[in-house]
């Protein structure tokens, strides 16, 4: 189940789109 690790990574994304800092 790659699921959780699409999860996550979805997760990072949204957090790096939402902040523009990196």
């Amino acid at each position: 189940m790659e699921m959780k690790q699409i999860n996550e990574t979805t997760l990072k994304i949204m957090i790096t789109m939402e902040d523009p800092s990196t």
